[in-house]
């Protein structure tokens, strides 16, 4: 009987074994992920950003027209254009007259650059 109780335990320990290095593989593949992912993020000057915020309120919070002058404006960008509709995105999302548009996170840069367009303009055009 201990030798068959022994033998399950060591079915066990190989099974929880083989699981752990599963988990562990997965874990650095996750890891390898992310750093490569990281390593491709290009951010966005303090220029680019205005670019794009003049860009949205000359065009009248047209976000595609906002698009289509950042590509003009920085033809060998490295950013895609999907970035650049995220960037415009989370201009939309401080807009106040969009309340409703607020699906995405907003970064430090575009709240500073919309507070201070508040801030010297006199008016509330943003929620920050």
């Amino acid at each position: 009987r201990d030798a068959q109780e022994s033998r399950g335990l060591g079915d066990v320990y190989k099974r929880q074994r083989e699981d752990r290095l599963l988990f562990k593989q997965g874990r650095e593949l996750l890891e390898q992920a992310k750093k490569q992912a990281s390593q491709k993020k290009t951010p966005y000057t303090d220029l680019e950003a205005e670019c794009l915020l003049n860009a949205y309120l000359l065009n009248h919070a047209d976000m595609e027209k906002a698009r289509t002058v950042f590509f003009r404006e920085y033809p060998n960008t490295k950013h895609s254009r999907a970035s650049v509709w995220q960037k415009i995105s989370r201009i939309r999302t401080l807009d106040n007259l969009f309340p409703q548009d607020t699906a995405w996170d907003t970064d430090l840069q575009i709240r500073t650059m919309c507070r201070e367009y508040n801030f010297y303009h006199g008016e509330k055009r943003f929620a920050v």
